[in-house]
């Protein structure tokens, strides 16, 4: 049985919309396969982390070896491939499973608390990335950059090994969230008390 509130939107003029919207489509899709995808675990957490780590490790180590006159086919671009892919990859897998983990009351609290540590690791990190910088400016700016890279290839490895060392992820299952399993106890215990 279809509930109403799910009629309501295949039958309106928002959902038409949205499915002949090219643009929200393409912004939208990836998304939503990524999650469907992590949900049916074809990859595990694990290799979409290691993927993400390792992608992490190249887009600054490209940084740290680009000779004097790069090509920017062979290093640039990489780099910014491999930075995209592990932020977004890394991002993706802890909002899937650290929102569904909690309930829907707290999914909110959750992602903000995940844009938080993010975004207080990357302050935290690029102020000792330009401490390294002020502090060797004397060997001139591309080796003072180089000292960087080489700081935030370090950073990267070493988040990869804590990561593999110390977060336990559990296998992404289609478990019934916290909200239906409540929902399912109730009704249980409605069924039972009018039985007897």
């Amino acid at each position: 049985m279809v509930r109403a509130d799910v009629r309501w939107w295949a039958d309106s003029r928002y959902s038409r919309r949205f499915r002949t919207s090219p643009s929200l489509w393409q912004n939208v899709s990836p998304c939503i396969t990524f999650r469907r995808n992590c949900k049916q675990s074809k990859l595990t957490c694990y290799s979409l982390l290691l993927i993400s780590g390792t992608a992490f490790i190249l887009s600054v180590l490209l940084f740290a070896i680009l000779p004097t006159n790069p090509n920017y086919w062979a290093y640039i671009f990489p780099a910014m491939i491999c930075a995209t892919l592990g932020i977004d990859v890394t991002y993706n897998v802890s909002n899937i499973f650290i929102t569904t983990s909690m309930p829907k009351a707290r999914q909110g609290l959750a992602g903000a608390f995940i844009n938080s540590i993010l975004f207080l690791g990357i302050s935290f990190f690029l102020g000792f990335a330009d401490l390294a910088v002020t502090q060797t400016a004397d060997r001139g700016q591309r080796a003072s950059y180089k000292v960087a890279f080489w700081l935030a290839t370090g950073t990267a490895t070493s988040g990869l090994i804590i990561m593999f060392a110390g977060v336990q992820i559990g296998k992404a299952s289609s478990d019934l969230t916290i909200e239906e399993r409540e929902e399912l106890e109730r009704e249980l215990t409605r069924i039972r008390s009018s039985t007897q």
